[in-house]
């Protein structure tokens, strides 16, 4: 999945604030996927 830069950071700024072990990028994209979906 490409991002735009400004989102990429954004994403890897959530990564970095996740308890050890970190999320993978695609594991993190999948969790806030879900997250997003859950606010349906």
């Amino acid at each position: 999945m490409r991002l735009y830069p400004e989102m990429e950071a954004a994403l890897y700024a959530w990564i970095d604030r996740q308890p050890d072990p970190k999320p993978s990028r695609s594991e993190a994209l999948r969790r806030l996927v879900e997250k997003g979906l859950e606010g349906e």
